[in-house]
């Protein structure tokens, strides 16, 4: 934190600054909100993909009787935070 350092400010003020960005930096290194986030909108992005496949009768559900099995066996596939 160089810059709060060449602040006139007292020494305890970015002692504490600096403690705040040390427990803010462990707690998201411990819960990897970033990892967890970026793997929820792929997943979500993927099976928005498949619905308007599905709604649209296009791709692996068209040419099927049963478009709703495909759907249901593709469920399989899918990533372990769509389950």
């Amino acid at each position: 934190m160089p810059v709060v350092a060449l602040v006139d400010l007292q020494p305890i003020v970015t002692a504490s600054l600096a403690a705040v960005v040390v427990v803010l930096e462990g707690a998201q290194q411990l819960y990897q909100w970033q990892a967890n986030w970026i793997l929820y909108r792929s997943t979500a992005e993927a099976l928005k993909h498949e619905r308007f496949l599905y709604l649209a009768e296009a791709g692996p559900y068209g040419g099927s009787d049963r478009p709703d099995a495909h759907l249901i066996s593709d469920r399989d596939a899918a990533p372990q935070w769509a389950k």
